[in-house]
């Protein structure tokens, strides 16, 4: 199932790629940003969100240069990744059912997350409306706040660490 959900995945991307000029008809579906969310974050097999992950990164180098009234592929993900109502920002990982899910999947989002900020210029960020400085300032706030759930023997959960480090390439970003 995983890897025909990776070559199905690879299939679209590469459709959407030789189509550029179809991107604005993607971007338009019904719940296309709940799709993206879901499967980079949602999938319980880490073998299908790394494939998202790899596979949206590459749909975000798509050029669209030919196309001018097409937005940008990384712009659009990234309007999705930041606009996302998703439990990464909580003070705690103490939490029930699909969020703490969420916690412990969420390497792969952020991994985009890091890599699509990453490739932005400042026009690009100016024009989006992205500010390093404040992004730092909220990552910050929510290291402050962080309260990690404890095991008996006093280490951090697996779910914790992969949030904190999540947070902390976000930061490194």
């Amino acid at each position: 199932d995983s890897l025909i959900a990776g070559e199905a995945l690879s299939l679209l991307v590469t459709c959407l790629q030789l189509r550029s000029q179809q991107l604005a008809s993607f971007y338009n579906l019904p719940c296309v940003a709940d799709f993206i969310i879901d499967i980079l974050l949602g999938s319980p097999s880490a073998e299908i969100r790394r494939a998202a992950c790899d596979q949206l990164y590459t749909l975000s180098q798509t050029d669209t240069s030919a196309h001018p009234d097409v937005q940008k592929p990384n712009q659009f993900l990234l309007g999705v990744i930041l606009t996302a109502q998703l439990p990464l920002w909580s003070p705690t990982s103490i939490m029930r059912g699909v969020n703490q899910r969420l916690l412990s999947q969420c390497m792969e989002y952020f991994d985009l997350r890091c890599q699509l900020l990453d490739d932005l210029t400042t026009s690009e960020m100016e024009q989006l409306r992205i500010s390093p400085a404040t992004m730092l300032e909220d990552e910050i706030t929510w290291l402050d706040n962080f309260e990690p759930n404890r095991t008996a023997e006093c280490e951090t959960s697996e779910a914790d660490n992969i949030l904190l480090a999540g947070h902390l390439r976000l930061i490194k970003t």
